[in-house]
């Protein structure tokens, strides 16, 4: 028997799982403080998905319930698959695209609870032994 892929989507769907994250809380009547605080996104799916306007969506779906912008979850899309310089990108407070994978990477992710953003991939890069030798001169 062939299987057939055409109804299968490798699309990132992260709104369809804020939905969810949504629809329980209201259900439940959650407080702003008891909301889940943080979506991880990891994909190896390269997709030129609209992240900012999807994650508005999101926001603006919340603020309809009720909830103040800190009980909105903060996400973060990481796309493993690129093997280059990883980079990172803040397209809207509460959404970050990081895109690249490396052990020095994951590490700083685990070590930081899930927060990373340009400020520590920066402190991560210069934090190895031979950057410590060197001084601000003014």
């Amino acid at each position: 028997m062939m299987q057939t892929w055409q109804n299968f989507s490798f699309a990132v769907n992260f709104p369809e799982a804020c939905d969810m994250i949504l629809e329980v809380a209201a259900n439940e009547n959650l407080k702003g403080e008891k909301m889940i605080k943080k979506v991880f996104v990891f994909t190896d799916f390269e997709s030129g998905c609209h992240w900012k306007t999807k994650y508005e969506e999101v926001r603006r779906k919340f603020m309809e319930q009720g909830y103040e912008d800190d009980a909105i979850p903060q996400v973060l899309i990481w796309g493993l698959f690129d093997l280059n310089i990883p980079s990172i990108e803040e397209l809207h407070p509460g959404l970050t695209v990081l895109s690249g994978f490396s052990d020095e990477l994951s590490k700083l992710f685990l070590d930081n609870g899930g927060e990373i953003g340009p400020h520590q991939l920066m402190e991560a890069a210069v934090a190895d032994k031979e950057y410590q030798a060197l001084r601000e001169v003014d």
